[in-house]
């Protein structure tokens, strides 16, 4: 859920949304039945996230999994909105550049 706090006109800094990121991230987590840990992996334990998900963009011919997304959408709403967002999507502040 996101939460809209203040009113959110366009370009004014509001939640960026990657709308195809989902199949990309559903992609990476099916090769990955055992999961996957946010983090450096110890010895015995799943994959990390961040070497998924550059190996799969890899794949793809990108350095990222940003990279091989093409719909985006800026979160725009009034204060007390609430957006349902898909938990695998992508997203970042809408100012912010997508670099890695």
């Amino acid at each position: 859920m996101i939460f809209m706090w203040t009113d959110t006109p366009p370009q004014s800094g509001g939640t960026f949304l990657a709308a195809d990121s989902i199949a990309h991230q559903a992609r990476i987590f099916a090769r990955h039945p055992e999961g996957l840990q946010c983090g450096a992996p110890r010895e015995g334990q799943r994959p990390e996230m961040d070497e998924a998900t550059t190996a799969y963009a890899r794949e793809h011919g990108a350095g990222s999994v940003i990279e091989l997304c093409n719909d985006f959408h800026e979160l725009l709403g009034d204060a007390g909105d609430v957006a349902l967002v898909h938990p695998w999507m992508l997203h970042r502040a809408s100012g912010e550049a997508w670099t890695e």
